[in-house]
């Protein structure tokens, strides 16, 4: 188990993948119409998307998970330094903007009627009271191969709190 920013560990990358999208149908998907037991791992680790998950409608969406964490932080931690990364409203957006650029490399055609990417964090300081706003504002542009992008944050007083991310072509 990792030491730093570890509220989503689990013991292999797939297990991980699968319980940040569930976390995400329970706060946000299931009341916007996505179906939670229909929610599935695609087996092969080198495809994408990581899971699919069918909407009431019918949709079938793929499900890309990425995580922001700061990697300097999981190597020093990892070797008995007790350090944590102070982010600043840029810092976090910077960093989602590098992941969703990562994932919009790819077009999602095929089986898939929608590409989600969900982008969580366990990060100490990334807390949903001070950053949702900043994150919800913001505009992620030039993102065509996205449909829809989450902000998954770490558990917080009974639930992962998510900020829908706002894309544009």
């Amino acid at each position: 188990m990792r030491k730093y920013a570890n509220s989503f560990e689990a013991p292999n990358k797939k297990l991980k993948e699968v319980t940040v999208s569930k976390e995400w149908l329970r706060t946000y998907g299931v009341a916007h119409g996505y179906n939670e037991e229909s929610l599935i791992a695609v087996d092969d680790q080198d495809r994408w998307p990581d899971c699919e998950v069918k909407m009431t409608t019918g949709k079938l969406c793929g499900i890309e998970v990425t995580e922001l964490v700061d990697s300097e932080c999981i190597k020093l931690n990892e070797k008995n330094n007790d350090v944590y990364r102070h982010w600043s409203n840029e810092d976090i957006i910077d960093g989602i903007e590098k992941r969703l650029r990562e994932k919009n490399t790819r077009s999602h055609g095929g089986k898939y009627q929608k590409l989600i990417v969900l982008i969580h964090t366990a990060e100490f300081e990334i807390d949903y009271d001070t950053f949702n706003k900043i994150i919800i504002e913001h505009e992620f542009s030039g993102l065509k191969n996205i449909d829809e992008a989450y902000f998954v944050y770490s558990y917080y007083h009974g639930r992962h709190p998510v900020s829908v991310l706002k894309l544009s072509e």
